[in-house]
């Protein structure tokens, strides 16, 4: 069997606005959801963990704790699921596939790589899948596939990480770099994550250059694009 090729990876984000509920310009992913979002995922979205029974935020839609006990939790546990810590952390993991008669299986990730891309995309409420949005990019600096008991991850320890108001993300839509292989729709699907080769993630890394310019993330956004292509051996005058 021949060896996966080594690329950059995209995550589908269920949509969390927690720790920033009231702030217009960014999306959240550092907290708890509203409750207004809370239901919006359990019951139109049907997002899986949301929707588990262990999952605090269930337990609240179910009336069985108060709002302020799923804050009590995160703060006690440190997280209520992966996104809620996501813009905290910087990490992206694989997540727990429920198999039935098999139970629950860690899922592996094949296909990242350190000094790679990690590109964090979410769909907002009353939105649609074309629409898609990059809210967040890091470049991997530690990863694990994954094995029998522990699921895979890729994290950002360092620096090298940005994430995007929503006007920015107007102009970050993951379908604009991303085409499915034997199909132009714009349908993610089941899976938690998409592989992308070095052009594409050298071109969603060129685009949040641009809209950092002005910004105090200018310097580390032009930093991170130059230091991506010369990772990479992409010729930088190609844009």
């Amino acid at each position: 069997m021949l060896a996966m090729e080594k690329s950059n990876i995209a995550f589908k984000c269920n949509f969390c606005n927690g720790g920033f509920e009231h702030d217009k310009q960014h999306y959240g992913f550092n907290g708890v959801c509203t409750p207004g979002i809370i239901e919006h995922n359990i019951k139109k979205m049907k997002y899986e963990w949301c929707s588990h029974p262990r999952c605090a935020c269930y337990r609240y839609y179910k009336g069985e704790m108060s709002y302020q006990e799923v804050w009590d939790e995160f703060y006690k546990v440190g997280s209520v699921c992966y996104e809620s810590v996501m813009l905290n952390n910087w990490e992206a993991l694989a997540g727990w596939d429920n198999n039935g008669k098999r139970g629950e299986r860690p899922r592996k990730i094949l296909g990242a790589d350190i000094g790679s891309l990690a590109i964090l995309t979410l769909v907002t409420p009353n939105s649609f899948e074309y629409e898609r949005r990059i809210f967040a990019l890091f470049i991997i600096d530690e990863y694990f596939e994954g094995d029998e008991c522990n699921e895979g991850y890729v994290a950002c320890r360092g620096k090298y990480k940005l994430h995007f108001t929503r006007r920015e993300t107007n102009d970050l839509r993951f379908w604009d770099f991303y085409e499915n292989e034997n199909s132009t729709e714009k349908r993610w699907g089941s899976g938690l994550f998409r592989y992308l080769n070095d052009e594409q993630s050298a071109r969603i890394l060129h685009r949040a250059m641009l809209l950092k310019r002005g910004t105090d993330d200018e310097a580390l956004a032009e930093e991170m694009f130059k230091r991506y292509c010369r990772s990479k051996n992409i010729r930088l005058k190609e844009y």
